[in-house]
């Protein structure tokens, strides 16, 4: 009987850890990475910048900061290796990169395409609507904004 209630207990933490692994998020590497080339990584964010697929949400302040961070990386890596700097031009060098993987992140977050199967007005049948989550969350702050606004006018059913 003990030994039965010890399988089920381990089984049942079994099912919990493969149910906890499955639901965890995947985790997209982050823009600029250590140990990578970093030319290579300097490049892919560059083009993904001019595509405008990834990073279709950034706005033009983000991408300057980018821009202007990795023109300092630059600066800093002379020859692309991060042995021969100096303590500060490694903290600096660190610093742009946490600027650059935190903007990057967030714009690649709100570039990311969402599709709901919804019914349009005037029609039964479903269609696939696709927006980013930024364009979803303007959305949605601009009907909450009407929604209060609508609230907030005198009322006139009293006035003659």
């Amino acid at each position: 009987m003990k030994e039965m209630h010890r399988t089920l207990l381990v089984a049942a933490l079994l099912a919990s850890s493969v149910a906890s692994v499955m639901a965890a998020p995947a985790t997209k590497p982050k823009p600029l990475q250590e140990g990578a080339p970093y030319a290579e990584q300097r490049q892919r964010i560059i083009d993904d910048l001019q595509k405008g697929d990834v990073y279709s949400e950034i706005k033009a302040d983000g991408r300057a900061s980018v821009l202007a961070a990795l023109e300092r990386i630059d600066a800093k890596l002379v020859n692309g290796e991060r042995a021969n700097l100096s303590e500060a031009d490694k903290v600096a060098v660190f610093n742009d990169q946490e600027l650059v993987n935190t903007v990057l992140t967030q714009a690649r977050e709100d570039s990311r395409l969402i599709c709901k199967r919804e019914r349009v007005v005037g029609s039964n049948m479903p269609q696939s609507v696709c927006i980013t989550v930024a364009e979803r969350r303007r959305a949605r702050e601009s009907s909450t904004d009407a929604l209060r606004s609508l609230q907030t006018l005198p009322s006139k059913a009293g006035t003659p």
